[in-house]
């Protein structure tokens, strides 16, 4: 809730509504008007006690949803003509026969060549989390240890994950992201232009905080 008062923007002296137009030369501070301020028993507002003014009216804000989002999470891309990429491609079959998994999928640099001279950042690689649609029947997720992405070395260290986005929709299923980032930006080319990209974005299903039925 927010309590509203009326102020004065000094750029007239007149001190009611229907005073004659007076500017204020040169122009004043924009302040608040009070019951002392201005000072002058001809003013609407002023209270010779020094009482606190009443708001003139009252503000309620009702949040419908947050965004949370940091610049530190975000990587910025370069969508010049040199870093150009094709379309991504079809996403890869869920990696477990039950439970929960992973699949990716990727696109390419138009002139890979190019992109390199040019130092390109552009993310090539994404993976999401899938699922078989079967649960297993020992409780497990279904994600194996050969399946983890490897550690990498120190020249392509990364930071930790972000905290999870919040869900893309209010209701229903919807998607939530998660990032990292590379230590040192100057191994990008180095870390990024290999066979097996680091992954530095994560995406998972969700459920919006209005629950799985919208109404």
């Amino acid at each position: 809730m927010l309590n509203l008062y009326p102020w004065d923007v000094g750029t007239d002296s007149g001190i009611t509504y229907t005073s004659p137009d007076m500017p204020t030369e040169p122009k004043d501070h924009i302040r608040r008007i009070t019951s002392s301020f201005p000072a002058d028993p001809g003013s609407p507002f002023y209270d010779p006690s020094g009482q606190e003014m009443k708001p003139l009216a009252r503000l309620h804000l009702i949040r419908q949803r947050l965004y949370e989002k940091s610049c530190s999470d975000v990587t910025m891309e370069d969508n010049s003509e040199a870093c150009e990429v094709g379309e991504w491609s079809d996403w890869s079959p869920c990696s477990v026969s039950c439970g929960s998994g992973k699949r990716s999928r990727q696109r390419f640099y138009k002139n890979e060549n190019l992109a390199s001279l040019k130092n390109c950042n552009r993310e090539l690689t994404t993976r999401s989390y899938c699922y078989s649609g079967i649960p297993c029947r020992d409780g497990t997720v279904g994600v194996t240890s050969q399946e983890k992405e490897p550690e990498p070395d120190e020249t392509c260290a990364v930071t930790s994950w972000s905290q999870w986005s919040g869900c893309s929709v209010s209701c229903g299923k919807g998607v939530k992201h998660r990032f990292r980032r590379l230590e040192n930006r100057r191994n990008w080319k180095k870390c990024m232009f290999t066979q097996n990209p680091l992954v530095l974005k994560e995406d998972d299903v969700c459920i919006g905080e209005e629950g799985e039925e919208c109404q």
